[in-house]
């Protein structure tokens, strides 16, 4: 009946009738620690099946390890993989000091063309890491053609959040992208203005939050320039294409990530990030789920199968929801026609790597790797960045109560 409250104890009525199930599929999960929904797509389905049913839900739930489907409003800094620009583009210098690293500056470590994960790693055993930069070759600044962006993958990184008794409370996957190059902002958006705000290297990331154990999505985390900058969106009001995919608008030149084409006014109006939804859309071949490693291994050509990092419960304020039938978005959102374009509807390989250059402890640009960011070991900020601070609060602090 349309209003009527939900039966608290019906979800744990679900749970004991599929018990067998679930105890199947945590088992699955248990031998092979990789994502559901190709290691243990039978478990996975089963399960699903079965709690569906006893819930009385129509609708599956999203992929498990579907790609985010982007939408750029400008290519200049198109998403790279990591192997464009950190093999074949990149110049490492060795700075005097972590004060002074930028890029192009220091001792010349490694050339044009030179750079590999295992130099990079021998290397910082005997300088500094702080003071180690890889610097963008100019002809390389604007990133991957428009008709290659199919081929950069997503990196994922997959985290388990945990209650203080240690049950797992959601588990957190979040999509990580690198851009070559960040292009520069007009301030306040005039063209007379002086333009700031360009640098070499940008990761960015968005982050899915699943809920435990069904695995039903509860929300997206749009992560704009820092941990705290970004804003969570219910699962009901994510925009998807007609298959499911969660929709992101990436900004231009500024990357990062939001829910929907706009400007989004910040930093006392001076640098507001615009989406578009007419730019390139960006769907991915594949998905590189990434190992939990926070601290330098052995260099290796090869290591264990990847982990799944457990990190604190930080609360959430996103509702618990069931999988929905899929919001899809009225904007342009096929252009299955054009030739930069991947079909939605073709499949996404997940490959898991060891992914060496995951433990270089320098700059790639102006900013660190991934696992050396605060958002990578911990759980996603559980406060949204309202309007308010976006504009006139951009020193405050990231903060896990309102």
């Amino acid at each position: 009946m349309p209003g009527a409250s939900p039966d608290p104890d019906a979800k744990s009525r679900a749970l004991e009738a599929c018990a067998e199930q679930h105890l199947d599929l945590l088992q699955c999960f248990r031998n092979c620690r990789s994502l559901f929904g190709f290691c243990c797509r039978e478990e996975h389905t089963a399960f699903w099946d079965c709690y569906k049913t006893e819930r009385g839900i129509d609708s599956p739930p999203i992929p498990f390890a579907d790609a985010v489907k982007g939408f750029f409003s400008g290519l200049t800094a198109a998403p790279s993989p990591q192997q464009q620009f950190f093999m074949q583009n990149a110049f490492l210098h060795l700075a005097p000091s972590p004060d002074v690293c930028k890029p192009g500056r220091g001792e010349l470590l490694a050339s044009k063309g030179s750079i590999t994960a295992k130099l990079l790693l021998q290397l910082q055993e005997h300088h500094d890491p702080m003071c180690m930069v890889m610097s963008l070759d100019l002809e390389a600044k604007k990133g991957c053609a428009q008709d290659a962006l199919h081929t950069v993958p997503l990196y994922v990184h997959a985290k388990e959040v945990c209650t203080p008794e240690g049950t797992i409370e959601a588990l957190e996957l979040t999509y990580i992208t690198f851009y070559a190059h960040n292009g520069w902002y007009a301030l306040a958006g005039f063209s007379w203005s002086p333009r700031v705000g360009a640098h070499d290297g940008d990761w960015e990331h968005l982050t899915m939050r699943l809920q435990a154990p069904s695995f039903s999505l509860q929300g997206v985390w749009f992560n704009a320039h820092r941990p705290c900058d970004g804003c969570w969106l219910p699962a009901a009001q994510v925009e998807r294409t007609a298959s499911g995919r969660p929709i992101a608008y990436v900004a231009r030149h500024g990357h990062g990530t939001y829910p929907h084409a706009g400007v989004y006014k910040r930093a006392g109006f001076f640098a507001n990030d615009h989406c578009s939804d007419h730019g390139p859309e960006w769907n991915p071949d594949r998905c590189v789920l990434l190992p939990s490693w926070t601290q330098v291994q052995a260099a290796t050509d090869s290591a264990g199968p990847v982990t799944w990092m457990r990190v604190s419960s930080r609360g959430s304020r996103i509702a618990s929801s069931l999988p929905l039938a899929p919001t899809v978005s009225t904007r342009n959102v096929s252009k299955s026609s054009d030739a930069d374009t991947t079909p939605d509807t073709q499949g996404v390989e997940v490959v898991e790597e060891p992914a060496l250059w995951l433990q270089f402890r320098g700059m790639w640009g102006t900013t660190p790797g991934p696992a050396c960011q605060t958002w990578w070991a911990r759980a996603e900020c559980p406060v949204s960045r309202g309007v308010f601070l976006r504009i006139v609060g951009h020193l405050w602090p990231e903060r896990d109560n309102a």
